[in-house]
């Protein structure tokens, strides 16, 4: 295959897993952290302690740094300790050509295990004041007898394995937010579900979901309040090099985020634009509650079936949340003013025309929401369960499809949302409890 060639650009660290580190506690293991640490510019990134572990394993470091090929990276490996001072289990340097050497052009993501080089002290000759300084504030100390500073410099002993997940992207690239080489932001439904495929690692959107639904549905204002620009732009990073990200360490703000901007950067909005046209005829009345439903459910079932398995999906999964509005203040309103021009109109919309669009496309994600179950009551939804959009399968056709079909799988439908305890299970509920996505 072709490997990466380019001088410049970004690095990536994402995942780290140690095997077989030295236990350095009485109890027989360690508690380590990792530093990671840009010999060239000096930027810097330190974990999370992983307590009383020999193998341990940082999923999500999400850890980036501008680099040239010749950049040289330090990884160390720490144990912590409560009194004095933590000292290093090990630690391994390298190259950055070393790692593009060997990573794909066409998927720049590669894992790479390094042996761990033990370290040891070592006193520093004493004759360059400023270097003594600076050694005494980051990593030695004064022996006080001998007058020397003493630091720490690797050997030839091995002091465990770490395999550490790499991936790389253009300075242009990253400045632009728009990586050519991206599986899933800025991709077509489409093009995002065969990647998925490929990869075998569940879309982000069922990610995203699954997690919020978990433990983000007390969330007050989620969706309204931003998140960090930072972590989400890491773990964009992440999803499209193909990594499986583990979202249950980020905060829900984050992982919101992450959500709302997948669905911005679509090439056009999950509710497709020449379907706007449906979005136009609901007229929001008592005596005409009836023909907007049927409106919406013939929308629903002619449009693709990529954006049909999202689109309901996520309708339910909005719905859980305005089900808890008393608590997360998001109520149908709330939320389709936060999302609604983010999932009903194109991108290439502007100015006053998207003025005008959002006037009909609030009110009538706001009527989704309320009139969820209702909508989608006549259509065969086993599609939400069935992992099409993980899997890139096409989904069934729904207009061939029965409500009694529908009722035979037994598969929960919103008609009883008013009596489920767990709003994870309005997405992702069957008879059989095992997670198909």
């Amino acid at each position: 295959g072709t490997f990466i060639n380019e001088t410049d650009g970004i690095l990536y660290i994402y995942d780290i897993c140690c095997r077989d580190l030295s236990p350095k506690d009485a109890n027989g293991f360690s508690d380590p952290y990792v530093k990671i640490k840009n010999l060239t510019n000096n930027q810097k990134y330190k974990s999370e302690v992983i307590r009383e572990n020999l193998n341990p394993h940082w999923s999500n470091v999400g850890w980036f740094t501008e680099a040239h090929t010749d950049t040289i990276i330090r990884v160390r490996v720490y144990d912590w300790d409560l009194i004095g001072k933590h000292y290093p289990e090990g630690e391994v340097q390298f190259h950055v050509k070393d790692v593009l050497s060997e990573m794909p052009m066409e998927s720049p993501s590669i894992a790479k295990t390094f042996q761990l080089h033990s370290l040891h002290m070592k006193d520093i000759d004493d004759h360059n004041k400023k270097k003594k300084k600076r050694t005494l504030g980051k990593i030695g100390k004064m022996a006080k007898k001998t007058g020397k500073v003493v630091g720490f410099v690797p050997s030839s002993e091995i002091s465990g394995i770490i395999t550490i997940t790499f991936g790389w992207e253009s300075i242009e690239e990253f400045n632009s937010g728009k990586n050519i080489q991206a599986l899933h932001f800025g991709k077509s439904l489409e093009e995002s579900a065969a990647n998925t495929a490929k990869t075998g690692v569940d879309h982000i959107t069922t990610k995203a979901i699954r997690e919020i639904l978990d433990r983000g549905l007390d969330t007050t204002g989620i969706f309204r309040l931003s998140g960090s620009a930072a972590t989400v732009e890491k773990l964009r990073a992440q999803v499209d090099q193909g990594v499986d990200v583990d979202l249950s360490r980020n905060k829900i703000f984050d992982i919101a985020n992450l959500l709302k901007k997948y669905f911005s950067q679509l090439p056009d909005s999950l509710w497709p634009t020449e379907y706007a046209r449906y979005l136009s005829l609901i007229e929001h009345l008592d005596e005409t509650w009836e023909n907007d439903i049927k409106c919406v459910r013939r929308a629903l079932t002619s449009m693709p079936a990529p954006n049909r398995t999202l689109f309901v999906r996520t309708l339910i999964f909005l719905t859980a949340l305005s089900m808890n509005c008393e608590v997360n203040k998001m109520t149908p309103g709330n939320l389709a003013i936060c999302l609604a021009p983010t999932l009903l109109i194109g991108p290439d919309v502007k100015d006053m025309d998207f003025i005008e669009q959002s006037k009909i496309a609030i009110p009538c994600l706001e009527f989704f929401l309320w009139n969820c179950e209702d909508i989608i009551w006549e259509i065969d939804a086993s599609f939400i369960y069935d992992g099409d959009l993980d899997s890139g399968s096409e989904s069934a056709d729904l207009t061939e499809s029965s409500s009694d079909d529908y009722l035979a799988d037994e598969v929960t439908t919103p008609r009883v949302l008013g009596s489920m305890n767990s709003g994870r299970d309005l997405v992702f509920h069957k008879e059989d409890t095992s997670d198909g996505l």
